[in-house]
């Protein structure tokens, strides 16, 4: 009999969505792309994010996700872009887990942004934002019981919000961007990485080939 328990192994019982962190040349070093998300969207609208999306059945690992989505938001072929290798997971404030894929192409390309999703495509570079840190804030999230809540069975819990949870929120402000949440936090762990080997913004990032999955 097959066990119906999970794998842990398994990267689809527990990763939802994928992002790509794309690289690209110019005179003053590597560049960040980045989108300006549609203001009309339901969730997190005129907002700066990463391009990325949910993980379909058909792709065959993350990073695929990642590029896919990219070619769907702002118009560039999968096939232009080379994937490095996976930075570090991140985490929605609702507990998601998102892996994100550095990846990078030779030239510039042309943007054609999906109106129905991004309102515009623009770039950071990365020796800007090794310059610059950010600013940290800190959120609470609480929860609070609903009016049917049996207090009288469970007498650690009162009325009112309880349960509270700290956590920080990064900020980064570029022109008239605001950079924040989670694409912030893909970012900073993205720029530690870079601290700790002891890289600058020139480094030669196709070093950094290695295992995608």
């Amino acid at each position: 009999m097959k066990t119906p328990l999970p794998r842990h192994a398994d990267w689809r019982s527990v990763l939802q969505y994928a992002v790509a962190v794309p690289l690209m040349p110019a005179d003053e070093g590597w560049q960040l792309v980045l989108e300006l998300r549609n203001p009309h969207l339901r969730s997190h609208p005129n907002e700066v994010s990463f391009p990325g999306g949910r993980i379909e059945a058909y792709d065959a690992h993350p990073g695929v996700t990642a590029l896919r989505e990219m070619a769907e938001e702002i118009g560039t072929p999968s096939e232009s872009w080379e994937l490095i290798g996976a930075l570090p997971l991140a985490y929605t404030v609702n507990g998601r887990m998102v892996a994100p894929y550095l990846a990078f192409r030779e030239d510039v390309p042309k943007f054609v942004c999906n109106p129905a999703e991004v309102n515009s495509v623009f770039t950071v570079p990365l020796q800007w934002l090794m310059e610059h840190e950010p600013v940290r804030v800190e959120m609470q999230d609480g929860v609070r019981p609903g009016e049917n809540f049996p207090y009288e069975r469970v007498t650690s819990v009162v009325p009112g919000w309880t349960g509270r949870q700290k956590y920080d929120v990064y900020f980064y402000t570029y022109g008239d961007f605001t950079i924040w949440g989670l694409t912030a936090r893909i970012i900073r762990n993205f720029l530690q990485i870079c601290r700790e080997q002891k890289i600058s913004f020139d480094f030669d990032f196709r070093q950094w080939r290695g295992d995608l999955t």
